[in-house]
């Protein structure tokens, strides 16, 4: 009988989960449906391939549709540096206008594409400063948030949005007050949070904001060089998007 070669086991640590996750390199097999999907151009199916590989990779111990979208990103990360290389290779173009070449017009910049190799072993989740998942509405009153997954994310990009009070709801986990009481939102209908939320001033729904703009996300920084004009600058790559894009 032909051996089969058993894949080896890593473990990664995800920001939202107390226990690190455990995780082989996605096969030949699975490579094969996420090379079909990407050939497809359908977004909503790639999306959907690498769910499914999350879930077989990770022995089914996680649920991709649960995870805050930051680390379903790191997660993938991971599987893809295992799987088949740590390095990946971006083209930059170089849009640096030489010294004395203003006013601006597009045949001075230098347009010259540049190859660079990231180690996406180097890059981190970074926490911004000032990060909470506490959102005090009153001195009396607070909400205690839920990381957005993909899903909230991708419903409030489509809503334009607009909807600010349907993804400030989605992503409240419970409700406190200083007494001690502690209403959470699972055992609410939704439309019960949304009308807690539509309830709020302008300035009260504002204090939501800190948590959204501070959300953890992808970073990894590094020194642009063109290789003909010299031009040297710092480059921040942030979100999956920006490694594979």
């Amino acid at each position: 009988m032909i051996p089969i070669v058993t894949a080896p086991t890593y473990e990664v640590r995800l920001f939202s989960l107390k226990q690190p996750v455990k995780y082989r390199p996605y096969l030949v097999k699975e490579e094969k449906l996420l090379l079909m999907a990407q050939e497809g151009g359908d977004e909503d199916e790639i999306e959907r391939t690498i769910k499914d590989i999350i879930r077989i990779c990770t022995f089914g111990a996680i649920d991709p549709d649960a995870l805050p979208s930051f680390d379903l990103e790191m997660l993938f990360l991971n599987l893809r540096a295992k799987s088949v290389n740590n390095i990946v290779d971006i083209r930059y173009e170089c849009k640096n206008v030489p010294a004395g070449q203003l006013p601006l017009e597009d045949d001075k910049v230098c347009h010259q594409m540049v190859t660079i190799s990231v180690n996406l072993d180097e890059v981190k989740l970074t926490v911004p400063a000032g990060h909470t998942k506490k959102v005090m509405v009153t001195d009396k009153l607070g909400c205690v948030m839920r990381y957005p997954t993909d899903k909230h994310i991708k419903v409030f990009r489509e809503s334009s949005g607009t909807d600010t009070a349907s993804m400030i709801a989605e992503c409240i986990e419970s409700i406190y007050d200083v007494s001690g009481e502690v209403y959470e939102t699972k055992d609410a209908k939704p439309e019960e949070v949304v009308g807690f939320v539509e309830s709020l001033s302008l300035s009260q729904v504002n204090k939501f904001r800190q948590f959204f703009e501070t959300l953890p996300h992808l970073e990894h920084s590094f020194e642009f060089k063109c290789t003909k004009c010299g031009y040297t600058e710092k480059i921040t790559l942030s979100g999956l998007a920006d490694f594979f894009g």
